[in-house]
């Protein structure tokens, strides 16, 4: 390609823009089929559908683990290696607004006066951890860290450190009982959690090690840098991960309790972290292909919360045509969900383009509107 994406002294890469979005389009094409097409038709256990569904796993690890490589670069110091007090309240602020817009969309009850009559099996199906809360949980820590930490190669020193901790305890934990719920759901899988800290937050802490390594690589550009470690580390872990499988799995199991394999064990998440690698290796020769369409593409990229909030709206809660949706899922042919998966990533594109544009050309407007909504959400959550 005659045109680079881009150059070791631009702040940003947009490769890993692109690479984002590309997991929010695998992520609602994944919703999509998994919820409306029958499971006769797709059987994790055959091919194609088994690498489909290996894929689709893969789409929350990506997200996180760029999530991640952007705090590294997104984050500046003064000379004396602190970091402003905005951005820290700023990354704080936002986490706090992703747990609460995740617990809105598992509210089980039309309204929030009938909490306090719902059965105790809503209220765990309620308190569940998803992909929003453990985002929001990992930016509040990534944000004390910040704060705490005099340099960057200390904030990724003691981030990568913690990931890999979380990593490791992650099977022990999964093996314990809370009698708390609300821990439990936190740190396990065990009362309905989809993304519990244990391990899933270990991607997000991982990603600002490869962060920094990509940011202070020196006589190389940084797309080259990110397309380098994603490969590199995509081959050597799985060759960690498989060479010393049989040792790794015999070890663990002296060394923790019973538990999940699939789950929490530790070389069960170096498989699927080298998997992610390897995808984000590959979407970076995607992005040269459309790499003329960088900047739109990293403004919708930058859209991507209300991506996701809108293809849950759409295709769960939504009356029309949620409910229908609702109605007839599992029942749709392959054929039927392709459709409306294909859709519904189109729906979501170009809203994601229709908000970029408005914020560019008018953002007084857009000022309001955020602020417009929050009454809005309020009045919907009581009547």
């Amino acid at each position: 390609m005659g045109n680079r994406p881009t150059t070791h002294s631009s702040q940003r890469i947009f490769a890993v823009d692109f690479i984002r979005l590309a997991a929010m389009i695998l992520m609602i094409q994944g919703h999509t089929l998994y919820y409306l097409v029958g499971m006769e038709t797709i059987d994790a256990n055959v091919f194609p559908w088994n690498v489909w569904h290996f894929v689709r796993g893969l789409t929350a690890p990506t997200f996180l683990l760029v999530s991640g490589i952007v705090h590294m670069f997104a984050n500046k110091r003064d000379h004396l290696g602190r970091v402003r007090l905005d951005t820290i309240v700023k990354r704080g602020r936002w986490g706090i607004a992703l747990i609460a817009i995740g617990m809105v969309l598992q509210l089980p009850v039309q309204t929030i006066l009938d909490l306090p009559h719902i059965s105790p099996d809503l209220w765990q199906s309620f308190l569940a951890v998803n992909i929003l809360q453990l985002t929001g949980a990992g930016l509040l820590a990534i944000a004390f860290l910040l704060a705490t930490t005099t340099s960057e190669r200390s904030f990724a020193l003691v981030t990568t450190a913690i990931g890999v901790a979380v990593v490791l305890l992650a099977p022990l934990l999964n093996s314990m009982e809370f009698n708390n719920v609300v821990a439990q759901s936190w740190l396990t899988f065990n009362s309905g959690s989809l993304f519990p800290l244990f391990p899933y937050v270990g991607y997000m802490f991982v990603g600002t090690g490869i962060g920094y390594f990509i940011k202070h690589s020196a006589k190389i550009d940084r797309f080259a840098a990110l397309r380098k470690f994603t490969g590199f580390l995509g081959v050597l872990l799985f060759a960690i991960s498989f060479g010393l499988e049989n040792v790794l799995q015999e070890l663990s199991w002296h060394v923790y309790p019973q538990h999940n394999y699939y789950h929490s064990h530790p070389n069960w998440f170096l498989q699927r972290i080298a998997a992610t690698f390897l995808l984000m290796f590959a979407l970076t020769y995607v992005f040269e292909l459309v790499s003329r369409w960088r900047h739109t593409i990293s403004s919708m990229s930058s859209k991507s919360l209300h991506i996701y909030v809108a293809h849950l709206l759409i295709l769960y809660s939504m009356p029309y045509p949620g409910a229908w949706f609702r109605a007839n899922a599992g029942k749709f042919s392959i054929i039927e969900g392709i459709f409306v998966a294909v859709a519904l990533v189109s729906f979501c594109l170009l809203l994601a383009w229709v908000l970029r544009y408005l914020d560019t050309t008018y953002p007084r407007l857009t000022n309001v509107s955020k602020w417009a909504l929050l009454p809005a959400l309020g009045l919907w959550l009581v009547l």
